[in-house]
């Protein structure tokens, strides 16, 4: 079980603002937060995905490791540059970045981070960026650089790209479009690290019909489709979707975000419940077509 509770990366978008299509709680408070954190790292779950676009949620964590000094976690924040370069030269870029990254790790409370990601993926194909992204490696701010894509063309690309270290993906059981690439093959001969998200797509693949946004209402035949099958298999809905990405191998982490601390709870006790299990031929066999690329693509939202 402590491999795949290793494989889980805790999404804090929801630390900093109300986050998601199925959130019904809000945002959680400073005790709420802790408390979610707390029950984390007593359950091995140590990693943490963060954003400066998040809110509050970098102070938030930071509060937390402040009070909790022998807690540590492992932590990846990303950027993005695009809006700020319109208006300057592209050789700020570095001195920029510089004082992105040291703002976070004055908010973050902590001296290095583990991984930093361009947040939009068109910044990678600035000039100057990627080279920042290295010079603060080298300069020993990061030990990892990455990039967080949409399409499987920005995913090929960054995989491809000799200096990146770790790129985020979208990936669940509707989107499975790398599936059919080289993109996990690559990722694993050239040791990149692999984060997926969107595994439950905001929660929107653990809605029921009726609470379907008017906008996605596209999803509710791929949804009968998921219950049927769960049922045949005699499991839940929220267990299957969770089981493709974590049988996944060419998948190292699962970026899930935590609104309160029972949704935590039940993800604990459904990878103890799942962890021997591997639904993915089963779900792979189940027809997925014409899809609208808006269900599937939460930015469109």
């Amino acid at each position: 079980m402590e491999a795949l509770l290793d494989k889980i990366c805790l999404g804090t978008a929801q630390f900093g603002m109300r986050y998601g299509v199925a959130n019904k709680s809000g945002q959680p408070n400073q005790k709420d937060i802790d408390s979610i954190l707390d029950f984390s790292y007593n359950s091995g779950i140590r990693y943490l995905d963060t954003a400066e676009a998040y809110g509050q949620s970098e102070k938030c964590i930071g509060n937390f490791l402040r009070n909790n000094p022998s807690k540590n976690f492992s932590l990846v924040s990303k950027y993005s540059f695009e809006s700020s370069i319109n208006s300057c030269d592209t050789k700020q870029i570095p001195s920029m970045l510089e004082a992105k990254i040291q703002k976070s790790l004055d908010k973050l409370n902590i001296a290095t981070i583990d991984g930093i990601m361009l947040h939009n993926p068109s910044d990678m194909y600035i000039d100057n960026v990627i080279e920042a992204l290295i010079t603060m490696k080298t300069k020993g701010y990061v030990s990892n650089i990455g990039v967080s894509v949409y399409t499987t063309t920005d995913a090929l690309y960054a995989v491809n790209h000799p200096s990146i270290d770790c790129i985020q993906i979208p990936y669940n059981v509707l989107d499975r479009s790398l599936n059919s690439t080289h993109f996990f093959s690559i990722a694993a001969q050239k040791k990149v690290t692999v984060f997926a998200r969107s595994i439950f797509l905001q929660g929107l693949l653990l809605m029921n019909s009726e609470e379907v946004p008017d906008a996605l209402l596209g999803v509710n035949p791929y949804i009968q489709k998921l219950d049927e099958l769960s049922n045949k298999l005699g499991i839940k809905r929220y267990e299957l979707v969770l089981n493709y990405a974590l049988a996944n191998p060419g998948i190292d982490y699962i970026v899930i975000g935590i609104e309160h601390i029972d949704q935590l709870k039940k993800l604990y006790s459904t990878i103890r419940k799942i962890e021997n299990c591997d639904f993915t031929g089963q779900v792979n066999q189940m027809e997925i077509t014409n899809i609208d690329p808006r269900i599937v693509r939460p930015y469109m939202w």
